[in-house]
């Protein structure tokens, strides 16, 4: 019989220790009598004493309970089978052993007393098998006191509540979350939807909560049964899960309706982006018993902070939106404003044309050449990105932050590179004189496992020497994996590239990290350009950054040079080179050739004017 077959576990175990109580003061008055025999005129009550002992001893026997009998440094005296098998061991094995043994080390160290002046307690703690696995189990403890009133021993019930703790763990476990998707409930949504918006309050951050429901699923239910309805749920419910990250939270609201939370995104076409997928993924054919069937759903999505600060607004917004998309006909997905509607299909529609827009070769590369301030002479340009599309030809600020999200900037940059290269190797084969092209490299793409072999495979493709190509990389990229980018740079410095560090200035980086990387030139911002000579603050930063690359050795490029004032300046404190409209904008690779042929004395003429 065990604990759980009795009425009462408590009766049991008050049972169980007054019977350990009794027992625990025989041994002791047992042991006591060891060291010598006792008295003839004793000799009948220590008869009695023993047999007392043994029959309660055979009475613990019975008992599927575990009780042991320990002195007060927790040496067991006594424990009974139930207990010894309990831990893997026999009882022989356990007598005269610690009790502290029987728990890890983190529970063995707590102290065996009870909490103040009582003379029984009770705890949950874990016990340690011989095998060394473990388990819960629930103690109940009671100090056995002497004739003088003071402790003498300790009496410990102990039950294995393993089953108990699984029970629990499943009530648990069903009190949030969704028994047939096993995804978290409405309960569990909330919570979490709360967390994060407290999260994002305090980081300034966007979330989205997406509503969702099956379209016509009552149809599903009532012509096919219920059976294959909750079949159709759990695909579904696969479904959605493999169109969100990791972080991300779907469950399941009840009958056919989900909701997801996406913490951490940048603007509201995030959202829409993955609205889209689910979309896409529900409306495909689906095999469900022995039945094809074709599903659709409807969306709403909500935003924090503009749609909602609190968990309730959140979501009665986002299930007015999946509301909206109903009567616009289903299937489809709705934000909870028209104006958010109208900006994120702007913006996914400019992704989609940026996705098709290097198979259709839209993509061209204007030139802005730089000057050396000595000679006059072009001694490189400055490979600058374009986007020609229908509406007209695009910068670079209006499609590279896209392009970064997206991932596209990757297949981009890669074209860039290349497309500069065989540009150089035109021009190196029409006569031009020898100069170098620099590439801007974005953050995205010093993360490629795989570009020091991409950068040296253009290089043969094209038939360029590697130091006739420069990499610029901005200083804030620079520093976001410092570490692991001055290893980068140092195996493509190996290569024979030069490295040009970028809008210097407008960053963070440390003096430490700088003289460690291995770069040839370090590029002064044009923000900082235009306010010269007659801004103290910008003159004093551009002379800084002059007077620290001269102490490193390094080349300096002053970017957006516009004047002949500024072109004195930069003249006077000893700038190596400059780019700028003064002498030229980014123009395509045609004009950079009828550059190049000119003598640079037109150059030259500027340079003396301005000393």
């Amino acid at each position: 019989m065990t604990a759980r077959d009795w009425p009462g576990v408590e009766g049991l175990a008050v049972l169980l220790l007054a019977i350990g109580c009794g027992l625990a003061i025989a041994l002791l008055a047992s042991r006591r009598r060891r060291p010598g025999r006792p008295a003839s005129s004793g000799l009948l009550r220590v008869a009695r004493e023993d047999d007392e002992r043994r029959i309660l001893e055979k009475a613990l026997e019975t008992f599927q309970l575990g009780l042991t009998v320990t002195d007060l440094d927790r040496t067991i005296l006594y424990t009974n089978p139930a207990d010894a098998a309990m831990h893997g061991y026999t009882v022989k094995e356990l007598l005269g052993r610690n009790a502290r043994q029987l728990a890890p080390q983190e529970y063995a160290a707590a102290p065996p007393d009870p909490p103040g002046p009582a003379r029984s307690w009770r705890r949950e703690g874990i016990n340690l098998r011989k095998d060394g696995t473990t388990f819960p189990v629930e103690l109940v403890s009671d100090l056995v006191l002497g004739e003088d009133g003071e402790p003498i021993a300790i009496v410990t019930c102990c039950d294995d509540i393993t089953e108990r703790k699984r029970r629990e763990e499943q009530i648990q476990h069903y009190a949030y979350y969704d028994p047939l998707t096993q995804f978290p409930n409405r309960r569990l949504f909330s919570d979490r939807l709360s967390v994060a918006i407290a999260n994002a309050g305090r980081v300034g951050g966007m979330i989205a909560v997406i509503f969702l429901d099956l379209d016509h699923f009552k149809l599903i239910n009532d012509t096919l049964g219920h059976s294959t309805g909750d079949h159709l749920l759990q695909m579904i419910a696969s479904r959605l899960r493999r169109c969100v990250r990791d972080g991300d939270t779907v469950a399941r609201a009840g009958g056919d309706e989900f909701t997801l939370l996406l913490p951490e995104i940048d603007r509201e076409d995030g959202a829409v982006r993955v609205a889209r997928k689910i979309l896409e993924s529900v409306c495909r054919p689906i095999e469900v018993d022995g039945h094809e069937l074709f599903v659709t759903t409807s969306i709403g999505i909500a935003l924090f902070p503009a749609d909602g600060r609190d968990a309730e607004t959140l979501m009665k917004n986002a299930d007015a939106a999946l509301y909206r998309s109903k009567e616009l006909g289903r299937g489809t997905y709705q934000l909870c404003t028209p104006e958010m509607n109208a900006r994120a299909a702007g913006r996914l529609d400019l992704e989609n044309q940026l996705h098709q827009a290097l198979a259709r070769k839209e993509f061209v590369l204007h030139y802005q050449p730089q000057y050396e301030v000595k000679t006059g002479r072009v001694v490189g340009v400055e490979a600058l990105l374009r986007w020609q599309t229908a509406s007209g030809l695009q910068l670079p600020e209006t499609f590279i932050p896209l392009a970064e999200e997206t991932r596209l900037i990757q297949p981009i940059g890669e074209w860039a590179l290349s497309s500069a290269c065989e540009q150089l190797r035109r021009w190196q084969d029409s006569g031009c004189r020898p100069m170098r092209v620099a590439v801007n490299f974005s953050a995205r793409q010093l993360q490629q496992p795989d570009l020091v072999s991409t950068i040296r495979g253009v290089l043969d493709q094209a038939g360029i020497a590697a130091e006739n190509l420069e990499l610029e990389i901005t200083e804030t990229a620079a520093m976001e994996h410092p570490d692991t980018t001055i290893g980068l740079l140092r195996e493509l410095r190996a290569l024979g590239v030069r490295i040009a560090i970028d809008d210097f200035g407008t960053g963070y980086s440390s003096l430490g990290y700088l003289q460690r990387f291995p770069v040839h030139v370090l590029k002064v911002d044009k923000s900082f350009i235009g306010g010269i000579p007659d801004d103290p603050g910008g003159a004093a930063l551009v002379k800084a950054v002059i007077a620290l690359a001269q102490s490193l050795q390094l080349g300096t490029v002053a970017e957006g040079v516009e004047t002949e004032e500024q072109l004195e300046f930069l003249r006077n404190h000893r700038c190596d080179m400059i780019q700028g409209f003064l002498f030229s904008e980014a123009v395509p690779a045609l004009e950079v050739e009828r550059l190049l042929r000119l003598p640079s004395s037109h150059v030259v003429s500027r340079l003396r004017r301005a000393n």
